[in-house]
């Protein structure tokens, strides 16, 4: 049951969760705290009567179990019907509980909601519900006497709990009696607690003797309720503690009640442990000096508690004698030391203390200390237990058993109360009984001497007992061991210069042991190095062979037992306290390795926790520490000492320099490769003569042989990998000497990182049997590995490619090839393409979800699932830098000097060993189900690698195999959806909460899935409840998508309840994860796979009208993470990312909201869009019919008008130049280019490093090249934030503007209400498209599109007159002159203008002509246009003549309008520019170009082609149907250009018989057009212009064939087919349609041209007079200059 998320509703726990907060003295608390009491003091007034119930609950009874036997049950004033298995699991569940029939129906009725999130039987859930609410009222009590008890927080709360608990405990008359007896039922529930379990474990033993069959989840049930049984009881005993130390209960009577209890205690287990935080308690409070209890009933349970007939009724005897040590630690205390008589009269001091002092050694001999000794390790249970601590208590603990391991651990807060009352414990006894203590290290240092020649183990060492019990009180509790240090003159400084004074060799190894745990801490390490400075210059000082614990004695033995060179030598001569070496004195003694091994590990600690102390021992001249390390390391001693030395060298590493790293380093090679040699010949630096070449093989077998050695050897080589703390933010040095062991072997650390992978990790870790050795053995060596791989600099290679950085003299390695070729990366990542190291890799991830899930977050199991999961991660994101890069530099730079190949040829890449290991995909989501928040962030962040990876695109289906196979699914499922829920008090903890960071992360990984994969079923649609098959995805009928409870719903509930503020203030995190859940929704509402289903479920949750109720407008005052967009610092803060989550949630909402008007218009279902219409203006109608206001579709254009600051302009650099910053740019979301920050800041510092090592840069020029670069990189950051909020802007705008058009075009708005709405659309929109046109930006192309659908759709005619049309118009007009303003900008883009000319065109053909007072508006146009001046025509001429695609034919559109409107009106202007700017002239020209065009323009780009010739020949028209205009284009050469052009120019012998149908009547048309300008040229320059008509004759006769054949095939002579009709020509009136069996061609267009030019011209008497005077003239007429075949280009 570990690991399951319990949340029952309307229980004790929200309660219990503000009281937790409440108890918590943080900044961030402190804020709401008076929100927090002021909903406090509601709960508790409403609870007081449950919690004063404590646990008391209606027991079975018949009468209930026939009331369920009839199949009738009310539960909350409804009556339901029983069903057989409701009746059935409702006595079952009685049973189990104990509990009223009846109430555990209701009970089940209630918990069905709970049943299908937690994924269990009915059955199961009440259980679990039973136990966590009696457990969280449990904790709600021990909670409010904590607070009563405690002195932090404020004087009213304290007062108010102070008065609650008073009522709690006592009756409604006060009275002490009835409040004592709370306490008492608070220990008959205990008794009840234990009798339940027993019956559990009964339960338990009877199923196994009888081998009966039961559910499969029995055992986890009946386990899951000993657990929570056993916390219970844990509980009750704090309370009971809590109530004796606020004198909630009446002491001298309950002590008495304690005592019967514990008396009768029958085993040691973790039940009885319970009872005795309570127990030492009121031992105090009745025998304490400071008690209130009168000395004659403190002298009455003395004799009670005391008494030697009463002893033989003690079952456990040492809990007697123990009882008896506490008692007398306190009541000691009423006969002070020095005094003959106390207060009391008739009491004699001497009598009494003799009387206690008996009393205590009689304790002492029936296993006190050992009792207590066990007590105080075995309630702290560590994974790995101290080799010493351990072997010392195995040595003196011999009176007393030790704690049987217990699958229910003791709570932090239980350990923490037990230790506090050890300590006082212990505290009592130094300053009660300094006597007693005294004469303890008598009577040992005399027993010792007795029994030289006896066995060590049998001597009593009660003194030793008693250190050790204080060591183990204050390991892992600095601020409680402060308590020795910061008073020199107190009792517990004074004890402790007394007991590390005449130390024998196992009273040594225990002080050592004491001041081992009372220096945790830099404080306390440094007073404890103080100490021992303090302690040597006495001993050395006074009595030279004083056995005192100081840094003198502990370096001197050490060094003594270094120089014991034979591995036969006898253990070292240590000189007691008798002037006799302690090899004389106790030879062989079996406590002097452990007293050496805490010497180490003491020292190891100090050097480690206090700099002081490191430095004083790093700098000891005449005790080399460090030489005297690799001493001890070469002698024959135990694993476990080596591993001590390996420590201590680790400790005096810690904030290593450059200096002292290569002297170990150093030390260590020549120790592995050439042997230590006596410190006095250990040179500081390195050896001129190279050491002897021995096999490293023999040192390395050594150092495996245990698992101490091997963990301590690689936790060394760990941190002699790691940076050097002054370059852990650039990583650009090599962390050894480049030149090691270069001497007497290829240099380098390659054999290291051989040793550790090769030998530790895929070969001794598979041959440890002790799961816990192995498991911290693996946390080192991935910790060795991850250290290796994360400080590689790759970005070094970058910049030495795309800088012009000098690298080599920047970094600080000697060069880049040999930072390249040295640094372990390499060689570690080798390694991980082996097959034994990725087996012991994956075996490491792969553990039992159960067990990972019981264990503490810095457990060595789930810290080594962190650390294998974080290597993996780091393998595949860094795997191709490996194989492409450094791999093929390293082959080329070392390719006859390299190590043995390890790695696995045939893995290609790290995602094939993935591929054999693909259930390891099934443990990552597991682990996402514990509550280790180490754990799930990782575990998910590799799973969303390995699901997205691009080489395993096709494995998609293997890993929803997988799942399926191992039937973890709905497991994590259901876990990541109570994972997404949501509370409000998350709000007062804020973005580091745990709870937010797993949202965060599981919404990251469902995104990047489902945008990786949007076309396929994957990972992220199974856990989102969609059941996936091969190639679809589905909603199953009775899954929890059908019932709204799947984690797709826990998304869509935290984007409707997580608010968007805070106090008013808009905050990022609160918009990041809104954000992002609106991400994973987007993602499949826009996959084909998956829309279907999305938008089905958004619409029945009515999700588009809860968002639009929901929104709120921004304006420049809007605060984001405490910031307007007018703060000057706005752009280089947090605030910047909350305006763009702001915008992006923003976007994902336009966008929803268009796709669903396209889904319901397209499904036409008129209802629901005429609903979502009126919710985007305005108002949302409820399914109940009520009207709710909300902001309108255009209040939602508020973040245009939000404007920020400019990008502030590059000041001189002096130091580095701009275009070194390209090589820190990274792709971000939308292809934008932004700064790298960590890169910038690595390559300024490499920068500063060039300059200051090429000596261009003085120390007076320090500050402000300091300066230049704070400055480049707040701009960077500027930047990025600009360029984002920019990017994100813009796709806001194109949503929202595609949003309005949708509704324009598809959304069925009101004629009135349509005209209105685009009015008002336009108000709002021109006054930024102004702006933006001006500007340049990518804003002005959406908003130009948008302005010209909404001029389109607006019909000036029914539109609202006097807003449109009019002189005075203030939209129209305004849009009319902002387009052409946009027009003539000449950075304005071709795309963007098109659409400009659009709606120029468009206002003069629809509101010009059909304004009712056109005149008076078209003047106004014109003045408009003239306003513009030559820059507008000059634009136009040049878009028309020479733009880019639908440009110039939208210009030519514009200038045919402009020339139709001054043709009607008489106005010049135009005209005359164009003939001006010899636009006419050109235009005219390009005709000539026309056939070369068309035969090599690609067949799709033909219609665009034709669109612009239409559209410039229409142009042509207009103009030529005026004289003026006529004139002009003719003169421009329009005969000559058509005759060059040879359009008309066709193969005699071929005629217009073309295959291709289609084309030719496109050829047909473009003729068609032409002879239009023609005939348009001829009529308006008049029959008397002789030079047009001669013109046109002559086209007439160059052109007979193509004439003659048109003519023949309108009147279907011949094989060609067509016909005629129309009305294309000028004065046609006959029209003639011939039907065939081809698709009809109109010629009738062509023909009346024709016939209309020929009787114009007189063509055929001018024909015929020709020729009879010149024969020639007609042949010369027929004949063509090429053959144009027009269906090679039209088709």
């Amino acid at each position: 049951m570990a690991g399951t998320n319990i949340h029952p509703p309307n229980g004790f726990r929200d309660l219990y969760l503000d009281l937790f907060e409440l108890s918590q003295n943080t900044d961030e608390l402190l804020e709401s705290r008076l929100y927090l009491v002021e909903r406090l003091r509601v709960q508790l007034e409403a609870r007081l009567v449950e919690l004063k119930d404590l646990l008391d609950k209606p027991p079975k009874n018949d009468k209930s179990r026939r009331c369920i036997s009839a199949g009738k049950v009310w539960v909350d004033d409804v009556e339901w019907s029983l069903n057989e298995d409701f009746k059935q699991d409702a006595i079952q569940l009685a049973d189990a509980l104990n509990l009223d029939e009846l109430e555990a129906a209701r009970m089940l009725v209630r918990a069905q909601s709970d049943a299908d999130s937690l994924g269990r039987s009915l059955l199961e859930t009440c259980i679990i519900r039973f136990h966590s609410e009696r457990k969280n009222l449990l904790s709600c009590i021990m909670l409010l006497l904590k607070m009563t008890v405690e002195t932090e927080g404020d004087e009213a709360t304290r007062e108010y709990l102070t008065d609650y608990v008073g009522r709690l405990v006592s009756g409604s008359d006060g009275h002490v009696v009835i409040r004592n007896s709370f306490a008492l039922k608070c220990l008959t529930a205990m008794t009840d607690i234990m009798a339940w379990i027993q019956d559990l474990v009964d339960r338990i033993q009877g199923a196994n003797i009888l081998g009966a069959q039961q559910p499969a989840w029995y055992a986890e049930i009946l386990d899951f309720q000993q657990t929570s049984l056993t916390l219970q009881h844990e509980d009750l005993g704090v309370i009971i503690c809590y109530l004796v130390k606020g004198r909630h209960t009446r002491i001298r009577h309950f002590a008495h009640k304690l005592l019967r209890a514990l008396r009768y205690i029958e085993r040691y287990d973790q039940l009885s442990v319970h009872l005795l935080p309570a127990w030492m308690a009121s031992l105090s409070k009745v025998g304490s000096p400071e008690s209130d209890v009168p000395f004659d009933e403190a002298k009455s349970f003395h004799d009670i508690i005391t008494s030697t007939a009463d002893a033989d009724s003690w079952s456990l005897r040492y809990l007697h004698a123990a009882s008896i040590t506490w008692w007398l630690s306190e009541y000691g205390g009423r006969f002070p030391e020095h005094q003959e008589q106390t207060a009391t009269p008739g009491v004699n001091v001497e009598t009494e203390s003799a009387a206690q002092s008996k009393l205590f050694y009689d304790a002492l001999k029936d296993g006190a200390f050992d009792f207590i000794l066990s007590l105080s390790v075995d309630v702290k249970p560590a994974e790995w237990h101290d080799s010493v601590k351990y072997s010392l208590r195995q040595w003196l603990q011999k009176k007393a058993p030790s704690l049987m391991p217990d699958p229910t651990p003791f709570t932090a807060d239980f350990q923490t109360l037990l230790m506090e009352h050890l300590e006082n414990f212990i505290d009592a006894i130094i300053t009660h009984m300094p006597t007693n203590l005294r004469h303890l290290r008598s009577n040992e240092d005399q027993q010792r001497l007795r029994l030289l020649d006896v066995d060590p183990l049998q001597q009593e060492l009660d003194l030793e007992k008693f250190i050790l019990i204080i060591s183990c009180t204050f390991e892992g509790r600095p601020d409680a061991a402060k308590g020795f240090w910061s008073d020199p003159d107190s009792n517990l400084f004074g004890f402790l210069q007394w007991s590390t004074k005449r130390l024998t060799t196992p009273r040594a190894c225990a002080a050592t042991e004491m001041v081992l745990s009372l220096s945790q801490g830099e404080e306390n390490a440094t007073s404890a190095h103080h100490f021992l400075l303090n302690e040597s210059t006495t001993s050395v000082g006074k009595i030279r062979k004083s056995n005192s614990l100081n840094w003198f004695q502990i370096l001197q033995d050490l060094r003594h037992f270094a120089e014991v060179r034979e591995p036969s030598a006898a253990p070292p001569r240590l000189i007691s306290r008798t002037g006799k070496s302690r090899t004389e004195q106790s030879s062989g003694e079996p406590e002097t390795y452990s007293m050496l091994e805490s010497y180490l590990r003491l020292t190891a600690q100090l050097a480690g926790n206090s700099p002081v102390a490191r430095s004083w021992l790093l700098t000891q001249t005449t005790y080399p520490v460090l030489e005297l390390l690799f001493l001890w390391c070469n002698n024959s001693i135990p694993s476990r000492l080596r591993a001590c030395a390996f420590d201590t060298m680790r400790a005096l590493l810690i904030g290593k320099t450059l200096e002292l790293s290569g002297n170990l380093w150093q030390l260590l090679d020549l120790w592995i490769f050439g042997g230590a040699q006596p410190p006095s010949s250990f040179p500081k630096t390195t050896p001129s003569t190279p050491a002897p070449l021995p096999t490293p093989g023999a040192v390395f077998e050594m150092i495996c042989e245990g698992f101490e050695e091997a963990n301590a050897f690689v936790a060394l080589l760990d941190l002699l990998m790691s940076p050097y703390p002054d370059n852990e933010g650039i990583s650009d040095a090599l962390p050894f000497p480049e030149h090691l062991g270069s001497a007497y072997r290829m240099p380098g650390v390659e054999p290291y990182i051989d040793f550790v992978l090769g030998k530790v990790f895929s070969s001794k870790l598979p041959q440890i049997q002790d799961v816990f050795q192995q498991r911290l053995l693996r946390q080192t060596c991935l910790g060795f590995v991850v250290t290796c791989l994360s400080t590689f600099n790759v970005n070094l290679l970058d910049f030495a490619n795309a800088s012009s950085i000098a690298i080599d003299v920047a970094i600080t390695a000697s060069s880049l090839s040999a930072y390249v070729r040295l640094h372990p990366f390499s060689r570690v990542m080798e390694w991980f393409f082996n097959d034994k190291v990725l087996q012991e890799l994956f075996a490491t991830a792969r553990q039992e979800v159960e067990e990972v899930a019981k264990v503490s977050s810095n457990s060595s199991l789930v810290v080594g699932v962190n650390r294998s999961i974080n290597v993996m991660y780091s393998v595949l994101e860094m795997q191709y830098t490996y194989l492409d890069i450094t791999r093929p530099l390293i082959q080329k730079m070392d390719a006859n000097n390299r190590g043995t190949a390890v790695a696995n040829a045939a893995l290609a890449s790290f995602e094939d060993a993935v591929l054999d290991n693909f259930d390891l995909t099934v443990y990552l989501g597991l682990y996402s189900t514990t509550e280790h928040i180490n754990l799930i962030i990782p575990s998910l962040a590799l799973l969303e690698k390995i699901t997205t990876s691009p080489k395993l695109r096709n494995a998609q289906r293997k890993i929803l195999s997988v799942y399926d196979l191992k039937g973890d699914t709905k497991r994590v499922t259901k876990s990541m959806t109570i994972q997404m829920s949501f509370e409000d008090r998350e709000l007062a903890i804020g973005p580091a909460s745990p709870e937010y960071l797993t949202k965060e992360r599981i919404l990251s990984f469902l995104k990047g899935c489902l945008e990786r994969f949007a076309d396929r079923p994957n990972i992220a649609h199974l856990l989102l409840g969609f059941s996936c098959s091969r190639d679809t995805i589905e909603v199953s009928p009775e899954s929890d998508f059908a019932n709204n409870k799947a984690l797709f719903h826990s998304i869509l509930n935290i984007i409707c309840q997580f608010p968007d503020a805070k106090e008013g203030i808009l905050q990022n995190w609160l918009l990041n994860i809104k954000r992002m859940g609106l991400e994973v929704l987007q993602s499949l509402w826009e996959s084909p796979l998956s829309t279907v289903y999305t938008m089905t479920e958004l619409r029945a949750c009515d999700f588009l009208f809860h968002q639009l109720a929901g929104l709120s407008t921004i304006d420049s005052k809007t605060l984001f993470d405490g910031r307007s967009v007018e703060d000057p610092l706005f752009l280089s803060t947090d605030s910047a990312s909350c305006y763009e989550n702001f915008l992006h949630r923003r976007c994902i909402l336009l966008e929803y909201l268009s796709m669903e008007i396209r889904v319901v218009a397209a499904n036409r279902a008129p209802t629901l869009k005429g609903r979502i219409v009126t919710a985007l203006l305005g108002t949302t109608i409820t399914l109940n019919g009520d009207q709710i206001s909300n902001p309108t579709v255009l209040d939602l254009f508020d973040f245009a008008n939000l404007e920020l600051d400019e990008q502030p302009t590059q000041s001189v650099l002096h130091y580095c130049p701009g275009p070194e910053f390209n090589v820190c740019m990274k792709s971000g979301p939308g292809l934008l280019s932004l700064y790298d920050e960590g890169r910038l800041e690595q390559l300024l510092f490499l920068r500063q490093r060039e300059l200051e090592k090429s000596g261009k840069i003085s120390a007076d020029q320090e500050e402000s090249l300091h300066l230049e670069f704070m400055h480049i990189i707040a701009g960077a950051r500027a930047h990025n934030n600009r360029v984002s909020l920019l990017q994100r802007r813009l796709l806001t705008l194109t949503a929202w503007a595609r949003l309005v058009i949708l509704m324009i075009e598809i959304g069925d708005i009101r004629p009135e209400l349509k005209a209105e709405f685009i009015l008002t659309a336009l108000q709002k929109i021109l006054p930024k498209l102004e702006w933006y046109i001006n500007e340049d930006s990518k804003e002005a192309l959406e908003l130009a599109k948008l302005s010209k659908v909404l001029l389109f759709n607006m019909d000036p005619i029914s539109g609202p007159r006097g807003k449109f049309g009019q002189a005075d118009d203030p939209v129209s007009g305004r849009l009319f002159r902002i387009s052409l303003r946009g027009i003539c900008c000449p950075t304005a883009k071709s795309e963007l203008r098109e659409i400009l000319y659009n709606i120029c065109h468009r206002y003069i053909i629809g509101f010009w002509e059909t304004s009712s007072n056109a005149m008076e508006v078209k003047r106004n146009g014109v003045k408009v246009i003239k306003e513009s001046g030559e820059t507008l025509m000059d634009a136009v001429c040049d878009d028309a003549y020479s733009g880019n695609g639908g440009c110039r034919i939208s210009a030519l559109l514009f200038l045919d309008a402009l020339i139709s409107f001054t043709q009607e009106e008489r106005f010049s202007y135009v005209m005359d520019s164009l003939v001006r700017l010899n636009f006419l002239g050109l235009l005219v020209d390009s005709l000539k170009d026309m056939t070369g065009e068309l035969t090599n323009t690609p067949g799709p780009d033909i219609p665009l082609l034709l669109s612009y010739y239409n559209a410039k020949l229409s142009l042509l028209l207009r103009i030529s149907q005026t004289k003026q205009g006529a004139a002009h284009i003719f003169n421009a050469g329009l005969f000559q250009s058509i005759r060059e052009s040879t359009l008309f120019s066709i193969d005699p012998d071929l005629g217009l018989d073309i295959d291709n149908p289609e084309a030719l009547k496109k050829y047909y048309h473009l003729l068609l057009s032409i002879l239009r300008i023609i005939t348009s040229v001829v009529m308006s320059r008049g029959p008397q212009n002789q030079q047009t008509l001669f013109e046109t004759r002559r086209f007439l006769s160059d052109n007979r064939q193509t004439v003659v054949t048109i003519f023949k095939r309108y009147a279907k002579i011949g094989s060609g087919g067509g016909g005629g009709g129309g009305d294309g020509g000028v004065g046609a009136t006959v029209t003639r349609v011939e039907k065939g069996s081809k698709p009809e061609i109109d010629l009738g267009g062509l023909v009346r041209n024709l016939v209309l030019l020929i009787s114009a011209t007189d063509f055929l008497d001018f024909e015929e007079r020709t020729s009879l005077g010149d024969p020639s003239f007609s042949s010369s007429t027929s004949t063509s200059t090429s053959a144009y075949k027009p269906n090679m280009v039209f088709s």
